[in-house]
């Protein structure tokens, strides 16, 4: 499932200046390592515990490698937001007591204000599972707010680390 997100047309609604700015916050602030899943010594493995999310890029852009490598994910606590699109790797299990937060994406304008795309959200939501989808789906879809899942309903709808 190799796939790069597309720009939401939102993007060609704000101003050039805006773009640059946002880019460059984007791109200049430092990784804090809690943002990225760690890897434990072997590197056919990939622990993810306790991650917020970030941009969708990132996170497709390591699913992509992941999917590619083969590489197990097991993910742990809790993974909200484009740590979500995880669950789309045919190696990824999640622990039981794993908590998944989800939400339609969002760009961030330079007022701080988040902008939301219809076309950019049914992307998104077609890179889950199709258990997944369905899930969503059932809850009206990815809005502004939070959809979690977890206990019984995750243990139904996604496969369970050994």
């Amino acid at each position: 499932m190799s796939h790069t997100a597309p720009k939401p047309p939102i993007f060609e609604m704000v101003a050039l200046g805006a773009l640059t700015l946002l880019a460059a916050l984007t791109l200049c602030r430092p990784c804090h390592a809690s943002e990225l899943p760690p890897k434990i010594g072997d590197t056919s493995l990939v622990w993810v515990e306790d991650n917020g999310g970030g941009i969708v890029d990132d996170f497709v852009a390591l699913r992509n490698l992941w999917e590619r490598d083969h590489t197990k994910v097991v993910i742990a606590g809790e993974c909200s937001s484009a740590c979500t699109l995880y669950t789309a790797l045919p190696t990824m299990c999640v622990k039981e007591d794993a908590t998944l937060n989800f939400h339609a994406p969002f760009i961030l304008l330079a007022d701080h204000t988040q902008a939301y795309d219809d076309n950019y959200t049914a992307w998104f939501t077609r890179q889950y599972p199709k258990a997944i989808q369905e899930w969503i789906a059932d809850r009206g879809g990815l809005t502004h707010e939070w959809l979690t899942l977890k206990g019984s309903q995750l243990k139904r709808l996604l496969r369970i680390c050994d």
